[in-house]
């Protein structure tokens, strides 16, 4: 596969993607979280991340959608989690 089919996907693209596949289980893309941290890559502190996942320095990190589409390394165990805001309470 090329590089670019596996890293930098969109993250609606690599879910869909993950799903179809013969494992597809949301809890392996998914966590749900009632605080969601900021981007580790922008400097303003306020852009919510959208992924905790590896990035292809080889190390983790939270990413919002464009940090993870130039660093990320797609979804799944041992890549990557697509953060959500938990609306339950706690």
């Amino acid at each position: 596969m090329p590089d670019r089919e596996i890293t930098g996907e969109p993250i609606n693209d690599a879910i869909a993607r993950y799903q179809r596949s013969s494992r597809g289980r949301n809890t392996d893309t998914d966590v749900y979280l009632h605080v969601v941290p900021g981007c580790d890559y922008c400097a303003d502190g306020k852009t919510p991340a959208a992924v905790d996942g590896k990035t292809r320095a080889g190390y983790w990190a939270n990413m919002c959608e464009y940090h993870y589409f130039m660093h990320g390394l797609g979804l799944g165990l041992g890549r990557g989690q697509r953060l959500h805001k938990d609306v339950t309470p706690a």
